[in-house]
C-alpha cells in the first residue's frame, strides 16, 4: 500500500485525483487509487458503504474543517462515517469547496473523482 495521505500534503498534482472503490465477495469495500491499494477500508453489511469510506479518505486526507452543520452528512467538523449516502457526502464537501463526482458505476467498483484544489483554508 501506498501512502495516499502523503502524496495528497505534499504534492499539488494530487489535489485533484480519479480514486475507484472496490468491493469484495466478504462484504467489504476499500479504495484504490490507480490500481494501488490504499489503507482505507470498511466491512459489513446494511449500511452504504461508498459513503462510509469516501468519509474515511476524505477525514484523513484534510482533517478538521468547517463544514455548513446544516447539511446533513457531517457534524461540522468532519464528514460522518457512518454510510449516511452519497449525496450528503458531496453536499457537505462542496460547503468547503471540494468537489466529489461519481464518474463511472460498475458492479463490483465504482469510480470518482475529487477536487481539493478550492480548498477553503481551515
Amino acid at each position: 500500500m501506498f501512502n495516499l495521505k502523503k502524496l495528497v500534503n505534499t504534492i499539488d498534482v494530487w489535489k485533484d485525483f480519479k480514486f475507484s472503490v472496490e468491493y469484495n465477495k466478504k462484504g467489504g469495500v476499500r479504495i484504490y487509487v490507480n490500481d494501488r491499494k490504499t489503507k482505507y477500508y470498511v466491512k459489513g453489511y446494511g449500511y452504504d458503504k461508498s459513503s462510509a469510506i469516501i468519509a474515511k479518505m476524505v477525514n484523513d486526507l484534510i482533517g478538521k474543517q468547517q463544514y455548513n452543520e446544516n447539511i446533513y452528512g457531517n457534524n461540522g467538523k468532519y464528514l460522518s462515517e457512518n454510510g449516511v449516502g452519497l449525496m450528503p457526502i458531496i453536499d457537505s464537501l462542496r460547503t468547503i469547496n471540494v468537489k466529489l463526482e461519481e464518474i463511472y458505476t460498475g458492479k463490483s467498483y465504482d469510480v470518482f473523482k475529487i477536487d481539493f484544489t478550492k480548498l477553503k483554508s481551515k
